[in-house]
């Protein structure tokens, strides 16, 4: 018989099988490229002694966004933007985002403070994967939270075909 209690952390937020489990989910939702880039940057939170996971992966459709603009709840605008102009042209851009946190705190405890090591090894690695962290935005520091653009459609004008 496992002894659940072995499982937990002290005082944990979530257990290990329920981190696991989100992290799939998450992962799933993603991206291929994307999701891969995030798995390195986990990987890597990991071999530093963090108990880092993918809470959540945001790819929002525009029918969900525009049901959730309707009922007033979630996330209002679609991740999916088809109507990016300007420097990049008319190409269909989808951004993709994850939330990755650590099991033992979440955003909680000692991760409550915005420059707590976790959070700078976090912004660390999705830098080196070339990815957008939250952690440098100046209006609204979302210190969890990496993101990449995945342009699907070369730029007007472009040789690609």
């Amino acid at each position: 018989m496992i002894n659940k209690a072995a499982h937990r952390h002290k005082h944990a937020w979530i257990t290990h099988e329920q981190a696991l489990s989100r992290q799939t989910q998450a992962l799933a939702s993603l991206h291929p490229v994307f999701a891969t880039r995030v798995e390195s940057v986990v990987a890597h939170l990991r071999k530093k002694g963090w108990q880092a996971f993918v809470w959540e992966g945001k790819n929002r459709s525009r029918k969900q966004a525009e049901q959730n603009a309707q009922t007033g709840v979630g996330i209002k605008k679609s991740w999916h933007r088809r109507d990016i102009r300007g420097r990049l042209g008319d190409q269909v851009i989808e951004l993709y985002a994850a939330d990755i946190v650590d099991e033992r705190w979440g955003w909680e405890g000692p991760a409550a403070d915005l420059d707590h090591p976790f959070w700078n090894d976090l912004g660390e690695y999705a830098k080196a994967e070339g990815l957008e962290w939250g952690g440098t935005w100046d209006n609204r520091r979302d210190v969890a939270h990496v993101q990449m653009k995945i342009i699907d459609a070369p730029p007007t004008g472009s040789v690609v075909v």
